[in-house]
């Protein structure tokens, strides 16, 4: 109920005047993440501050108790009671240790008690894209839950997420699969799905890399784990290359699907080109949790088998440090030179009648760093 006063001006909400935020709320931690340095207009009820207005289409109550502060979010109408989970790295290692690392650090986590489901969406309190789901297992007497992903364009309607059936599963595993997936992308930044779905008769297995935006997925008729990005090609039975690129594991073989001439590739991703003092070579590439990366696709001479790199100088060049890092006074037995000849090959074709942009001048200085005391003719 709003009450004026015409003559003084002065506005009352339901009898008491409304006012601001404490700075003990303001400054909380958990209230900083979500909320930034926003100033919610609050009116008192005792022990609870409940939002004036509506703050993008969503009220809010706060309570602050032994520095514990609980934020919760409902409509108007009170059907969708939304309670905050304490988010920050020091609270949710105590109830959600063993989440995803990027399901505690890129999200902000709402408990809707009535459903048992914790609402996994973005970390400001207006981005309600509903990005997973947790389903809070009450058998299990540790509390166990399970990621289910949502890939519906009704991602803001909760109540449609809630009822959707064909999802995936985040599930935790260790297998042979996994460890060669690792070769590429470490391991905690991987995410084995399983798609429970009504109309298929078997659940769907699935590796998704959300940094590289890369999927594998095992077609159950052709027994091999397909790539949904690089359309026609399977990971490679063959994952280790025996006559280039020794002492360096850090790429994915992929095989085109149905090729009477066996058509390969090799991706890589895009970094920093390392060799460390025993010779084992390895791509430096941020372990930020956000980090959005690419990768480059190197493909194998259908007659001579020598990799080609076709996507510009940024992949020539860093195929040429991934060369001259392997590189040993043996020829190579693919190209029948040794990896330096075939980096100073490589670089030649670089050239061009322009600047080089960042990442271009970026790779060069890591060739350079890589010759530099080895290779002095490159």
């Amino acid at each position: 109920v709003y009450s004026m006063n015409i003559m003084t001006g002065d506005v009352l909400i339901n009898g008491m005047p409304p006012s601001r935020l404490p700075l003990a709320i303001l400054n909380h931690p958990l209230y900083r993440r979500t909320f930034g340095s926003r100033n919610l207009e609050v009116v008192n009820f005792g022990s609870v501050l409940e939002t004036a207005r509506p703050a993008s289409d969503r009220f809010y109550r706060f309570s602050l108790s032994n520095s514990v502060l609980k934020v919760i979010e409902f409509r108007k109408d009170e059907s969708e009671e939304l309670e905050l989970l304490d988010g920050t790295m020091t609270g949710i290692e105590r109830w959600g240790k063993e989440l995803p690392t990027r399901l505690k650090v890129m999200h902000s986590h709402w408990l809707l008690r009535k459903k048992r489901v914790v609402v996994v969406r973005g970390i400001q309190f207006d981005d309600r894209d509903i990005s997973f789901l947790i389903r809070i297992d009450g058998k299990c007497s540790q509390g166990a839950v399970i990621c289910i992903e949502e890939h519906s364009e009704d991602r803001k309607q909760l109540k449609k997420a809630l009822q959707k059936r064909d999802s995936d599963v985040i599930v935790s595993q260790q297998s042979l699969v996994l460890d060669i997936l690792a070769k590429f992308e470490s391991k905690e930044h991987i995410y084995s799905l399983v798609r429970h779905s009504l109309s298929a008769k078997q659940s769907e297995m699935k590796f998704f890399f959300p940094r590289y935006k890369l999927t594998f997925h095992f077609d159950q008729d052709l027994c091999v784990l397909l790539c949904r990005e690089i359309s026609g090609y399977k990971l490679s039975k063959k994952q280790q290359l025996d006559s280039t690129l020794r002492g360096t594991t850090a790429y994915l073989v992929l095989e085109k699907v149905g090729s009477q001439n066996i058509e390969r590739l090799l991706i890589s991703p895009k970094g920093i080109v390392v060799r460390d003092p025993h010779s084992n070579v390895s791509i430096q590439v941020t372990q930020e949790c956000d980090a959005e990366l690419t990768f480059f696709k190197f493909h194998f001479h259908l007659r001579f088998d020598f990799l080609e790199a076709n996507q510009g100088c940024s992949s020539r060049m860093q195929l040429t440090a991934l060369h001259a890092a392997t590189s040993s006074s043996l020829p190579d037995e693919m190209f029948k030179m040794t990896g330096e000849e075939r980096a100073i090959e490589l670089i030649r074709q670089t050239w061009r009648n322009c600047p080089l942009n960042a990442d271009e001048n970026t790779a060069l200085k890591n060739i350079k760093q890589l010759a530099r005391g080895k290779f002095p003719s490159l």
